[in-house]
């Protein structure tokens, strides 16, 4: 009887399953608030915009006003110049340079001398205000203003402290007379000196135009001036005022008359006034 022989091939593996179907990425939310919180959130937002409201109604108008000023006020209390600087200048050749410098305006001269036979000859000085001081006095003007506050030079300006304590803005100004000629510095003649309460975010600056105490010359401000035309003309050449390192109540002005130089001591009193000391006053040659 014949045998079969069994087919010795392996049968085909079954085919693999398919793979499943990438499932939808979950996204994780959170619980959302409950509806009293969400009032709450509501609630204070409102009631911080209703206060944010308020403040800018009761602050608003005293920022805008005082912003400025207090600007212009810091910028005029911590103003400082080289030692070097002309603030005032009469000798011709200078003026005609310092005239094409920023900072510097013409202040019109009159002046003649008893040994010129000449007429009157019209001239000029260079006088140098800080924009600074003129920003400051348009947005807060003196309680006492004097002709032509805004002409003229500043000689000095700066904060000082009086020796209580008083903080104080300074400014010396300097407008010599046009026609005739003194070489004294006499306030509310050719100078003037304005002693400042600086302003806050809650009170308004103070301003008092002080006649100051100017010794030296033997002159009693409410006296006539004894201005005349002077023999020779005085070259009168001022420098920006300095402060004093070791006083805080303490400044210097140097200045030149008929080539001589001086030194004006100020000083800053705990009644708000200014007293200048000249060195060794300039005489007319």
């Amino acid at each position: 009887m014949t045998q079969l022989s069994s087919n010795s091939s392996a049968s085909p593996a079954p085919p693999a399953p398919p793979a499943p179907a990438p499932s939808a990425p979950q996204l994780d939310y959170g619980l959302s608030p409950p509806r009293r919180r969400k009032q709450l959130i509501r609630a204070a937002v409102l009631v911080a915009g209703v206060m944010l409201g308020l403040a800018g109604y009761k602050w608003g108008p005293i920022v805008w006003q005082q912003g400025p000023i207090l600007f212009w006020q810091r910028q005029c209390m911590h103003y400082s110049a080289s030692p070097e600087q002309v603030v005032y200048e009469e000798d011709p050749s200078d003026v005609a340079r310092l005239l094409h410098d920023d900072g510097y305006t013409r202040y019109r001269l009159m002046r003649g001398s008893f040994t010129d036979p000449t007429p009157v000859k019209t001239l000029a000085a260079a006088a140098r205000m800080p924009t600074r001081w003129t920003r400051l006095i348009e947005l807060a003007p003196p309680k006492f203003p004097l002709p032509g506050r805004m002409s003229g030079a500043i000689l000095f300006l700066h904060e000082r402290t009086s020796p209580s304590g008083h903080r104080r803005l300074v400014c010396v100004r300097y407008y010599a007379e046009n026609y005739s000629f003194t070489p004294q510095f006499v306030p509310g003649y050719n100078c003037e000196v304005q002693v400042i309460t600086p302003a806050t975010w809650a009170a308004p600056s103070a301003a008092t135009s002080s006649s100051g105490a100017f010794v030296g010359w033997n002159l009693q401000v409410n006296l006539p001036v004894p201005a005349n035309f002077p023999r020779s003309p005085p070259r009168v050449r001022i420098y920006a005022g300095q402060v004093d390192p070791d006083d805080d109540a303490r400044f210097t002005i140097r200045y030149e008359m008929w080539g001589q130089s001086d030194v004006l001591d100020g000083r800053l009193g705990d009644d708000d006034s200014i007293t200048l000391t000249p060195r060794q006053a300039p005489q007319d040659n």
